[in-house]
């Protein structure tokens, strides 16, 4: 969680967004191992207890995503929605490249 829960969280190769969140409060799944293509999720959800009756509501995040310019934004697998999908940004993931997450809203 090293980029999450700092005051910054790499965008892409080249740039720094500096999200507005207290340490330790977004939270993450990433792959472990080697992909050969990019990873695909339909729905993913977050809960506030394991008893899964609060949902965890937020702003959606992916490694490497630019959300301007993705056909598959990470915000699709918290839509709710099973005609959409998230897509990791690479085709070839090293262990733990592709990442999605959400930082909560309080």
């Amino acid at each position: 969680f090293r980029a999450l829960t700092s005051d910054l969280t790499r965008r892409g190769q080249q740039a720094w967004l500096r999200m507005p969140a207290v340490d330790r409060v977004q939270w993450r799944i990433s792959q472990h191992d080697t992909l050969f293509q990019h990873w695909a999720l339909k729905e993913l959800h977050f809960y506030e207890a394991v008893d899964c009756t609060v949902e965890v509501v937020g702003q959606a995040l992916a490694g490497g995503e630019d959300p301007l310019f993705s056909d598959h934004p990470s915000y699709y697998a918290f839509d709710h929605e099973y005609s959409t999908e998230w897509w990791s940004t690479c085709s070839i993931c090293a262990s733990r490249e592709a990442w999605l997450g959400i930082a909560p809203i309080k």
